[in-house]
């Protein structure tokens, strides 16, 4: 792939490139200080991804982010946050525009050097294979569909169909849904809750896979172009219909009974799988205190994180969902989900808010 890292510190950029470099994956590295100048390399260039700083000199990421996808839909882009309040809104809204994923940048005090290092590269690598695999199925469907236009055969240009299987989702029978996503998330969950109705009254349960900061800027995002009560979860919260609830980033988030009634609890338990917050102890929690009206739907993300728990909601008598490969930027988590044999209903993200429908109250 040909990568542009545009950052507006020297020091950054080049450790970025120096990292990417090791990985093998780059087949050029170029590097621009400013917006402006990243719009002009990626007209000169055509790099496949863009390292995007949120906040440059000139033009900054926001604006340069609106400018790739008028001029360069094509072109991936992970943008590099600050671990701050404001770099957070803007990289949330960067997120629902459209951008690939995201890193955070390490503060210039924080703590060990090569600890900081190896955070920063694991960080970068991880996103990188992410969308060098995304890069390469999308390459094989063009090579695809290029021999298919040679041969002269028809290319489907209308949308498909609405999934019949939304027949066998059950009627009326969920009092909560709860939901896991990961990359590609912020995008697609805009999508589903702008879709879900205003009057929609169970609660919903989200684990977005974000660090501390990023959760609490998208669930005020989110409420303020939806219309719907969405916060981050507090422990001890009682639960509340037709309230979101979206776990805090860093900390797992689980519902549980108490004295007849569905209360929110918050904990720093350690990661599982690597997660935390963690779509498998979320969803087992539900399983637990709504047995068979928990709806359970794992969306866009990498790795396997929620299929156990589905599997937890399924033997309780739930119902679940996953999203389907078209409309899944990262097809790993409902892949994961399906393949194990959890899943009740695979849904288009145009659909998905009618097939929660159909499972709930």
């Amino acid at each position: 792939m040909k990568i542009l890292i545009a950052d507006d510190s020297n020091s950054f950029r080049l450790t970025a490139a120096s990292i990417l470099k090791e990985s093998g994956k780059a087949e050029a590295i170029f590097t621009a200080p400013d917006g402006k100048s990243a719009l002009r390399k990626t007209k000169l260039y055509e790099p496949d991804l863009v390292f995007l700083d949120v906040e440059m000199p000139e033009l900054d990421g926001m604006e340069t982010l609106k400018e790739l996808k008028k001029h360069h839909p094509q072109t991936g882009v992970i943008m590099c946050s600050a671990l701050t309040a404001r770099g957070a809104d803007i990289t949330v809204e960067a997120l629902e525009l459209g951008a690939f994923d995201f890193i955070t940048k390490p503060a210039a005090n924080q703590g060990d050097f090569q600890e900081t290092l190896d955070e920063l590269r694991e960080n970068i690598l991880l996103r990188l294979d992410a969308f060098h695999r995304l890069h390469s199925v999308r390459d094989a469907v063009r090579r695809e569909k290029s021999r298919t236009v040679e041969k002269d055969f028809p290319v489907a240009a209308s949308p498909p169909p609405l999934d019949k299987t939304l027949q066998s989702a059950p009627e009326k029978r969920g009092q909560c849904v709860a939901v896991a996503v990961s990359t590609g998330g912020p995008e697609a969950l805009l999508a589903l809750l702008t879709d879900l109705p205003k009057n929609f009254n169970v609660p919903v349960f989200i684990v977005q896979h974000m660090p501390s900061h990023f959760t609490k800027a998208l669930a005020d995002n989110l409420s303020s172009k939806t219309g719907h009560d969405i916060v981050e979860g507090r422990d001890g919260e009682i639960v509340r219909k037709g309230k979101i609830y979206i776990a805090p980033g860093g900390r797992h988030m689980l519902v549980k009974s108490a004295e007849g009634q569905k209360v929110i609890r918050v904990t720093d338990d350690p990661p599982r799988k690597f997660c935390r917050p963690s779509a498998d102890l979320m969803f087992r929690s539900v399983a637990r205190s709504y047995g068979k009206e928990a709806v359970g739907v794992v969306m866009t993300g990498m790795g396997d994180d929620g299929t156990e728990g589905l599997g937890h909601i399924r033997a309780a008598g739930g119902y679940t969902i996953a999203q389907d490969q078209e409309s899944s930027l990262i097809y790993g988590m409902p892949r994961a989900a399906v393949e194990a044999g959890v899943i009740d209903h695979v849904s288009n993200l145009r659909f998905l808010a009618q097939s929660i429908l159909r499972a709930t109250v």
